[in-house]
């Protein structure tokens, strides 16, 4: 009897330490998220600023890159702020903003398909003064659309169904592919490979030195 005493005590403080480290663990996932939201969203704020205020550098790095689009600032706030709204169990909000986003890079991506500019979504909200390396001044590339509709796509899924194994595979999937694309494009601007971003007959869709939108779509993938 004391053996199998003991035997069950032994399991329980097993499972007791398990239950602490995953308590630790989605502790600290959680406020990474919720960091790693907020600084996005103040990065793509500054932008919006600093196209209001006319200060360059707030979505410039250096004259000869592109900048960051009004639209993609726009989107990066709303994904931001869904997946905060999704940490902190505020699901209308959550849901809300990524729709919103989504009202966005909907119309871009067939825009792209198209080859046609769809309600003027380019410049809806604002008319940018400046172009450099933008074929299409104002749109966002092509692989941050896909990456925003990705993103936003799992932000809604991790909301609308409750946590378990089939839902986190489809979220850690969908986050693989927004930090795959993020990673690709962040290898290819660096070591001036163009072909590592553009592949097959794509190489068109993106202006070159956007490596920062690619770096700060990151948190977000590591999201839902």
């Amino acid at each position: 009897m004391e053996e199998q005493g003991n035997a069950v005590s032994e399991a329980d403080d097993k499972t007791a330490d398990q239950s602490a480290k995953e308590t630790c663990w989605s502790c600290f996932l959680r406020q990474f998220i919720l960091s790693g939201s907020s600084i996005v969203a103040l990065f793509a704020l500054a932008a919006i600023i600093g196209w209001h205020a006319r200060i360059p550098a707030l979505f410039q790095m250096f004259p000869n890159y592109a900048p960051m689009q009004y639209n993609t600032a726009l989107c990066f706030i709303l994904c931001s702020v869904g997946l905060f709204a999704a940490n902190l169990k505020l699901r209308p909000l959550s849901i809300t903003a990524c729709l919103l986003s989504c009202l966005i890079t909907i119309p871009t991506l067939f825009e792209y398909i198209l080859n046609k500019n769809i309600l003027g979504i380019d410049q809806l909200f604002f008319k940018p003064y400046i172009a450099t390396l933008s074929q299409h001044p104002g749109r966002m590339a092509f692989f941050t659309t896909v990456s925003f509709l990705i993103s936003a796509a799992a932000i809604i899924s991790s909301t609308l169904h409750k946590p378990n194994k089939s839902n986190s595979g489809i979220a850690a999937t969908l986050g693989s592919i927004i930090i795959a694309i993020s990673t690709v494009g962040l290898i290819g601007y660096t070591a001036g490979m163009t072909d590592a971003i553009s592949w097959s007959q794509i190489a068109h869709f993106f202006p070159r030195h956007r490596w920062n939108r690619r770096a700060q779509i990151c948190p977000l993938a590591a999201g839902p």
